[in-house]
């Protein structure tokens, strides 16, 4: 077949990703396929029904999220079924621009009917009145298909501006709310300028991690989650200090409220993410900024984050290097210290040595001398004894 088909399911969880992998549905499942025979896609199992494997083998699971991660290219047919009315405006804006993109021209675009009015002012044109199905058409098209009043068009453009003078940092002019609706081709310019400025922004070796005034992370690149994981995700709770375990609190609460409340810069070369507080023990080091923005909203900081881990255990090896060096110097002088003593203890006993030879040399030639007056006396002893015997015996 000259088809070439891939079907793309994505989630953020993974624990929603593998429920979808274990391939195991139920028959009630099947009651939304009774209109298209289900059991040309389906295959009955013991523990209930599985995808054919012609259509298993087309289909690839991974974890994606179009807020975080990079989008898809040159897509046939794009679903979305998660709603987006919550989300903030920026954040509406950055994910409907990343489904744009990822589609190709004239794909099709499934969206939640209730989100409808959120695709106002982007080039898509709906199939049908009440099915939630578009078209994506061609940017010269798009003011042809377009019906959206010039109000909602304007809010968009708001939100755009300030989104656009937000990451660049240019101070537009008072007058700006005032300005004509924006054209697809400006708007086709600036989401160019968005695009690449994301790809530059998720790919960054270095982590970049965007927290607001109470410490929410409003959004962070690939490495930074990478540098931080494991991430503890959680609706409710979304402050630094709760995503991202084993993170000392005083450390880096303390540098945070000086970046805030004096609005300069602060590094903190060593950030420990301790095992013990659930991190992965690596050590890094943050940058902390203020993030420009325009003066009526809330400040916005940046965290920029690099491994140090290698260099850290590199600097403790020196240092413990330097103070082994350090103790066998000192062990080397203790020593020289005591050959010193020893040497002068040596020469002293090499002249007490001298003295005493001297006499013992001294005793022992008297000693001699002795011995010598001792025989002369007892050979005189003998003599008068050897006279004194002969005169008895003349006697």
């Amino acid at each position: 077949s000259r088809w070439r088909i891939k079907i793309f399911a994505t989630d953020s969880q993974e624990t929603t990703l593998a429920l979808a992998r274990r391939n195991t549905y139920t028959s009630a499942f099947l009651d939304y396929f009774r209109d298209l025979d289900p059991l040309r896609f389906f295959e009955q199992t013991e523990h209930g029904y599985q995808l054919s494997p012609l259509l298993k083998n087309l289909i690839f699971f991974g974890k994606h999220n179009f807020w975080h991660d990079l989008c898809f290219v040159r897509l046939d047919l794009l679903l979305y079924r998660q709603s987006l009315l919550k989300a903030s405006v920026s954040r509406q804006q950055h994910v409907l621009e990343q489904m744009s993109r990822s589609l190709k021209p004239g794909g099709y675009l499934v969206f939640p009917r209730a989100d409808a009015p959120l695709l106002a002012g982007f080039p898509y044109q709906q199939m049908g009145e009440g099915v939630p199905i578009y078209q994506q058409v061609k940017p010269e098209a798009a003011d042809q298909v377009s019906s959206t009043p010039p109000v909602q068009k304007l809010e968009r453009k708001e939100s755009l501006i300030e989104t656009m003078q937000d990451l660049l940092s240019i101070p537009f002019p008072q007058g700006t709310k005032s300005l004509e609706p924006l054209s697809c081709e400006d708007r086709s310019a600036l989401s160019s300028v968005r695009s690449s400025l994301d790809v530059v922004f998720h790919l960054a070796p270095t982590g970049i991690v965007i927290i607001d005034h109470r410490y929410q992370i409003l959004t962070s690149n690939r490495t930074a989650d990478k540098l931080l994981t494991p991430l503890i995700h959680d609706e409710k709770h979304k402050d630094l200090f709760h995503v991202v375990p084993g993170l000392p609190y005083t450390q880096v609460r303390t540098a945070l409220d000086q970046v805030l409340r004096e609005g300069t810069s602060q590094t903190l070369p060593e950030v420990e993410l301790t095992v013990s507080g659930g991190g992965n023990g690596r050590v890094l080091s943050f940058t902390i900024s203020l993030m420009p923005t325009q003066i009526e909203k809330p400040p916005q900081v940046v965290l920029y984050i690099c491994d140090t881990t290698e260099l850290t255990v590199l600097k403790k090896i020196q240092s413990q290097q330097t103070a082994l060096l350090q103790e066998q110097q000192l062990a080397i002088s203790h020593l020289a210290q005591k050959y010193s003593s020893l040497q002068s203890a040596h020469e002293r006993l090499s002249e007490i040595s001298a003295v005493l030879l001297a006499e013992y040399q001294r005793i022992d030639a008297l000693l001699k001398a002795t011995q010598e007056a001792r025989e002369q006396a007892e050979q005189q002893i003998e003599q008068l004894l050897e006279e004194i015997r002969v005169l008895g015996e003349e006697q």
